[in-house]
């Protein structure tokens, strides 16, 4: 799989749900590759759960698997009166 990203860049962009997906790849990934020292994240972050972003290089591939932290990717709004039984709505259209 490294060698069909070498020179790529792929990007997961969301919640809890893509950092669980971009975690995974990491590990598969990063499973493949002998020398851990060619695996790093290019601003010398840790992986936390803080806000922002996560980036990973295998220098090896040049490849960088990238995480961004998005809380929704969609628009979100408070319904108009008189209020239904929701409370919010997902514009997914947006």
């Amino acid at each position: 799989m490294l060698e069909k990203l070498r020179n790529k860049r792929i990007v997961f962009a969301g919640d809890s749900i893509g950092r669980n997906q971009w975690e995974s790849l990491l590990c598969i990934l990063s499973s493949a590759i002998t020398n851990k020292d060619n695996i790093y994240e290019v601003n010398g972050s840790p992986i936390t759960k803080h806000k922002g972003f996560l980036v990973f290089k295998f220098a090896d591939y040049n490849c960088t698997v990238e995480y961004y932290r998005a809380r929704s990717c969609v628009a979100e709004s408070t319904p108009a009166e008189p209020r239904p039984i929701y409370e919010q709505l997902l514009k997914l259209d947006k």
